[in-house]
């Protein structure tokens, strides 16, 4: 599945309508803005319920709120604050696109668009608002719509590397591979130790075939990244494309290590052990990936054929049916 960027959320600082600040409310701004999100919500929290503030400052200090709950997955109560941000400030082009980062996470990819439409409405020159709405019409599979947004955020910042990551997914996802290739050449250019198109772009090798360059980028985003589990993964299915099964096989182990509930792990390794016909292993895989995903139709299919090579003709069956329930396409 591509893995999307979003562009960097913005802390907007209070312009504070006063000089006469007390040390103490100093110090909740600057705690409100701040890196660490527990911090950051008692610290906002206590500006807004000093109702001291004007609503300006107000609607910056839910928004920073907002941020933090946001860093701490706790979507509902960011929207909540976003809410409150734009009531007191509607042209907050801010909060609106942070408000639609927030749905994208609920996977609610219509409100999340409604809202990075205002941003940009309010903001026409919002390079990320532009990015973050392509991420949401990509993950609606609306490819060729994600690529006009992300050809906005490089036009307006031609140094935006997620955005040109970005768009090599919707390039990549297209089967367009070359494309999606230029695109990650241009995101590392920007950006040399960008770990996560290293490996976006070792993907978009191996599905060209080319798993001795695929495996080079995998090489280099684990050099920059070594506990990148995804990476490790990725590398494994470049060696099982290229029939080296013990090399693949060292990789799916430390990708599960890094990603224990990464179910795809579970079953690649355990085909991989199916192909060197040790069906035990394999079975134990394809249990561990259905445990972690009970709807893994390909998992049940080859759990299917690695039992009926073990002459457990019954069980096979019974699993290719369930497979076959779950994915009307699958063993054709």
């Amino acid at each position: 599945m591509p893995r999307v960027i979003f562009g960097v959320i913005i802390l907007v600082g209070a312009a504070i309508a006063t000089n006469a600040v007390a040390q103490s409310r100093d110090q909740n701004w600057q705690r409100c803005a701040g890196e660490n999100a527990d911090l950051r919500i008692a610290a906002c929290t206590a500006i807004i319920q000093s109702k001291q503030e004007v609503p300006e400052n107000l609607a910056i200090a839910f928004y920073d709120r907002g941020n933090a709950y946001e860093a701490n997955h706790q979507y509902d109560a960011a929207i909540k604050d976003y809410d409150e941000a734009v009531k007191l400030k509607p042209a907050f082009a801010e909060a609106f696109d942070n408000r639609g980062n927030a749905y994208y996470f609920e996977r609610k990819y219509e409100r999340a668009i409604n809202d990075y439409n205002e941003a940009i409405k309010l903001k026409p020159d919002y390079a990320k608002a532009f990015n973050n709405r392509g991420v949401a019409y990509h993950d609606e599979e609306r490819y060729d719509r994600a690529i006009q947004d992300y050809d906005r955020a490089i036009k307006l910042e031609p140094s935006f590397a997620e955005a040109f990551n970005n768009r090599g997914l919707a390039y990549e996802a297209k089967g367009q591979h070359d494309r999606a290739i230029q695109d990650y050449n241009q995101a590392i250019r920007l950006i040399p130790s960008f770990a996560l198109v290293f490996d976006d772009r070792g993907i978009a090798y191996r599905h060209k075939g080319q798993f001795d360059r695929a495996i080079q980028d995998f090489d280099r985003a684990i050099e920059i990244k070594p506990d990148y589990g995804f990476a490790f993964y990725n590398r494994g299915l470049a060696y099982e494309g290229k029939r080296d099964y013990d090399r693949a096989i060292e990789d799916y182990d430390q990708a599960i290590r890094l990603e224990p509930n990464y179910a795809n792990a579970f079953y690649n390794r355990g085909n991989t052990y199916s192909f060197k016909g040790e069906y035990d292993r394999a079975i134990h895989d394809y249990n561990q990936a259905i445990k972690l995903k009970p709807d893994y139709a390909a998992a049940f299919y080859h759990r299917g054929i690695a039992e009926r090579a073990q002459g457990n003709a019954a069980a096979g069956a019974d699993d290719i049916a369930t497979a076959k329930h779950l994915d009307s396409k699958i063993g054709k």
